[in-house]
């Protein structure tokens, strides 16, 4: 196992409050992130075929702090072999990075990873998201940037009919991220102004489900609408002991748990 690089911070507040512990839990004005609320909603719908041929599977997006956010990818849709990259979220030229810029910057590491499995693992692992090792997509060296058919084929169909359909009013619950680390189930997270909190949330994911894109959940809208005038009270016998670190409040909803111990 590669060490972890003694630079890393964990993911943090402004205010420096700290749960559980080490952790630090992400500030609420993560409600107000819009750049990086479009960026969760986008590659939650980038969930199969990041890099062709591949099948590779976005399985987590999360902010680990206020200037970076990490990526988790499933090589061949296998939660066993998941790892993520930490993102800044501006470039060297200091612009900030859209969903184009970081889905090329997936394509790019699986692509490395691909070729050279031993460079790959040798670099430096910056953290861990729910048990995947975290690597700098600094640390790559750059290469020319390469279009791919369906990067146009997607500019063209939004500018016939739009772009992505907007975020949640700000007084309303909005999806903070995800995280697929489990076959059955899916982590994931939710800011509302009525809490002024983080909130993760497990949930099933259906029946037959490949890969576990929040977008594939039937259940989130329900839950959205459930969590608009702050957390239910059926929910507290469900709520996790700590939350992760991800979260201000952790909630287990899977249909098969009754005592929700985990926060892994």
């Amino acid at each position: 196992m590669t060490d972890v690089d003694e630079d890393f911070v964990r993911p943090f507040d402004e205010r420096g409050v700290t749960v559980g512990g080490d952790f630090e839990v992400a500030e609420p004005e993560l409600h107000h992130d819009e750049s990086y609320l479009g960026l969760v909603r986008d590659l939650a719908a980038a969930s199969m075929n990041v890099v062709q041929g591949r099948g590779a599977t976005v399985c987590a997006v999360l902010r680990g702090g206020p200037e970076e956010f990490w990526v988790g990818l499933a090589p061949h849709n296998q939660l066993a072999h998941r790892y993520a990259l930490r993102i800044s979220r501006v470039d060297g030229a200091g612009r900030t990075r859209r969903y184009h810029d970081v889905l090329w910057l997936l394509r790019d590491g699986e692509s490395r990873r691909g070729h050279d499995r031993s460079w790959f693992e040798g670099l430096p692992v910056v953290g861990w998201l729910h048990g995947a090792p975290v690597r700098d997509s600094g640390d790559f060296p750059e290469l020319p940037r390469l279009e791919m058919v369906q990067d146009s084929l997607r500019t063209t169909l939004l500018s016939l009919a739009g772009e992505p359909a907007p975020l949640p009013a700000e007084h309303a619950p909005r999806l903070a991220g995800f995280s697929w680390f489990d076959s059955e189930s899916v982590r994931v997270y939710v800011t509302t102004p009525a809490e002024g909190a983080v909130l993760g949330v497990d949930l099933d994911l259906p029946a037959g489900t490949e890969v576990g894109p929040p977008v594939g959940t039937a259940a989130i809208p329900d839950l959205m609408r459930r969590l608009a005038d702050g957390v239910p009270v059926e929910w507290r016998s469900r709520e996790h002991r700590a939350p992760d670190e991800f979260c201000d409040r952790l909630f287990d909803l899977r249909r098969d748990t009754t005592e929700p111990t985990r926060s892994s």
